[in-house]
């Protein structure tokens, strides 16, 4: 009887192994797309889910981390210029702009990038805040208030100047936006992990983890 020599024996063993780890990874593949395909599609590490958001609606914010602020947070989307939220960001970051009311340049522009960014009311409109962050890279804008304590929702309204503002823009109240602010910069976090938005029905809304400073 004849044999092989062991090198050949080898070789067709390995190569039986390469064919075999192709096969696998191709079905490996078809299966994370497959999963894609079910949940939306995969952007920069960022899930994004279609659904529709109507201007007239209030929206919400869950974050996810750090866990000190990881509540649900309610938004009031602009009235009259950005665009409508048609899809939901995953595990997106949430960071604060520099200089925090967003008037000019951004110094922390390279932070902001496919990110959502947070800005200071004041200094400037609303829709100058939301240019400043479209020229970053910004995913979507929040304008949360100057005033600290604040609990109100402000609506947030073209200034005249006919910009055209091509992302999603939306408002939180000062007590919101200054204590995720105050808990990143205590933390020595340098962002927030949010899904934003969270398209929530009447019964969905009781059953949410809202922040124990809010009564809604």
């Amino acid at each position: 009887m004849n044999y092989l020599p062991v090198r050949v024996k080898a070789a067709a063993s390995l190569q039986c192994l390469n064919s075999l780890s192709t096969f696998l990874t191709s079905i490996l593949l078809l299966v994370l797309c497959l999963v894609a395909n079910s949940y939306g599609k995969v952007e920069s590490n960022i899930i994004v889910k279609t659904w529709q958001a109507s201007a007239s609606e209030h929206i919400y914010c869950e974050v996810l981390e750090p866990q000190a602020v990881a509540y649900f947070y309610r938004l009031s989307p602009a009235k009259d210029f950005g665009t409508q939220f048609n899809f939901t960001f995953y595990s997106a970051k949430l960071v604060f702009s520099h200089p925090a009311h967003g008037c000019s340049q951004l110094s922390n522009a390279y932070q902001v990038g496919s990110r959502i960014v947070a800005i200071e009311r004041g200094g400037c409109s609303f829709m100058t805040k939301v240019l400043v962050a479209q020229e970053a890279g910004a995913l979507a804008v929040i304008v949360y208030d100057n005033e600290a304590e604040s609990d109100v929702h402000v609506s947030m309204v073209d200034d005249g100047t006919h910009r055209e503002v091509a992302l999603p823009a939306m408002f939180m109240s000062g007590k919101d936006g200054h204590t995720i602010k105050h808990t990143l910069e205590s933390l020595g976090y340098g962002y927030a992990l949010v899904n934003l938005p969270m398209n929530l029905t009447t019964n969905q809304m009781y059953m949410m983890k809202q922040a124990p400073w809010n009564v809604w």
